[in-house]
């Protein structure tokens, strides 16, 4: 009975809580709304030392598209310092479709098996190494020094399994200058916390997965994209570069999509302090600062008497 009454008094247990006036409201908010006008102009100045090169539309330079397909150019770039991060932007792909997102298996991709039920559940329709593409059922061996290409079981449930991981975008790029090969480092590109953790080998992972989980191009796409023109990292220059016609190589090894989508970008650009520049993002901080200032300043001259926050028992 003592321990009902207890909660009883626990629950109207006189408490402190502010009671704000009119004034300190309009103190408050123009507060608030200095602190996003200075955030606007930060993100601004910070947008301003990004310098972004849009490289080549190579969709139409690279088509057909054959597997293992290789295709050059060459662009003329000017001096950039280092780091030079190096994206490929996709349009038209809808990496945010309902169905697309859900086709995967979180618990296969952190390295442990799992049933035909739940494949059928999760992963579907690329459930079995059938419904991969050819290149995908392959497993290469080395034998006495000798690469072999054998078949997985078509009837094995896919490793990993599902559209996200089956339309993986696997291009790859190489730079150079004047016969010499510019080093892009390609690690370091996924969230520290996929790497290892979310995304993991299985024991028997050479004779079972047709990808390494770990391998962080992978990584970096099965992270899916919220709009459908969208770039993803594939690589970081970790010196300076200087001004001259770099030659660009690309091996298309890609066979082909069941999913639609149209063209392809090599992006190259510095990221500073902000993963993209953003005009909208910095431009909504300014406005909306802007305008709660000026709306509780307006406040502020009706009401000259001014009260600030006071705690009632």
């Amino acid at each position: 009975m003592s321990d009902s009454k207890g909660f009883l008094h626990f629950l109207f247990f006189k408490k402190w809580h502010p009671v704000p006036s009119v004034g300190s409201t309009i103190a408050l908010f123009s507060i608030i709304g200095v602190i996003f006008v200075a955030l606007g102009i930060v993100i601004t100045v910070i947008n301003n030392q990004i310098q972004e090169v849009t490289i080549y539309k190579y969709d139409q330079k690279c088509s057909p598209v054959e597997y293992n397909k290789e295709c050059s150019f060459t662009y003329k770039l000017d001096n950039m310092k280092a780091p030079i991060y190096f994206y490929y932007e996709l349009e038209n792909f809808y990496q945010n479709h309902r169905r697309y997102v859900k086709s995967k298996s979180s618990t296969q991709l952190s390295g442990e098996e799992i049933s035909l039920s739940d494949a059928e559940k999760y992963c579907d329709p690329i459930i079995y190494n059938k419904d991969l593409e050819e290149w995908q059922q392959n497993v290469y061996v080395t034998e006495q020094n000798t690469q072999i290409i054998k078949e997985r079981n078509p009837d094995d449930i896919a490793s990993p399994c599902g559209l996200v991981a089956k339309s993986f975008f696997n291009d790859t790029y190489e730079l150079s200058l004047s016969g010499k090969k510019i080093d892009l480092n390609q690690t370091g590109i996924s969230w520290p916390n996929d790497k290892g953790k979310k995304y993991k080998r299985a024991s028997d992972s050479e004779s079972t997965q047709w990808i390494d989980p770990e391998n962080e191009h992978f990584i970096v796409w099965m992270r899916t994209a919220g709009l459908p023109t969208f770039r993803k990292l594939w690589g970081r220059i970790e010196q300076d570069i200087e001004e001259g016609e770099y030659t660009f190589r690309i091996l298309k090894q890609l066979q082909s999509l069941n999913v639609c989508w149209s063209q392809e970008y090599c992006a190259l650009y510095i990221r500073t302090f902000w993963r993209e520049e953003s005009v909208s993002f910095n431009c909504l901080h300014c406005c909306w600062g802007n305008s709660v200032v000026d709306s509780f300043g307006i406040l502020n001259q009706k009401n000259k008497s001014w009260t600030f926050i006071w705690l009632k028992k």
